[in-house]
């Protein structure tokens, strides 16, 4: 029940560009539950809207890790992956 809180408020949070609450309360998932995929997903989504490339391959990666059927992180690690060759 708590997890689901915190990724409730963690987007609630993003919603309303509040990255760093968001981040907050997805590290709070994290010490619940330290391998909790979709808080690692939404940690690289965060991210990645900081420019923070290394730290949101590093997330989506964790995320794939734990759960290989996450759409979202397979898509973004192979955008992020394609745009890093072109550098």
């Amino acid at each position: 029940m708590i997890l689901s809180f915190t990724i409730t408020f963690g987007g609630i949070y993003e919603e309303q560009n509040n990255l760093h609450g968001a981040i907050d309360e997805y590290h709070l998932a994290l010490k619940i539950h330290p391998n909790f995929a979709l808080a690692h997903q939404r940690l690289g989504t965060i991210y990645e809207k900081q420019n923070n490339v290394d730290e949101a391959i590093n997330e989506y990666r964790f995320a794939l890790k734990t759960n290989p059927d996450l759409s979202e992180s397979q898509n973004n690690l192979v955008r992020l992956d394609k745009a890093r060759r072109l550098e």
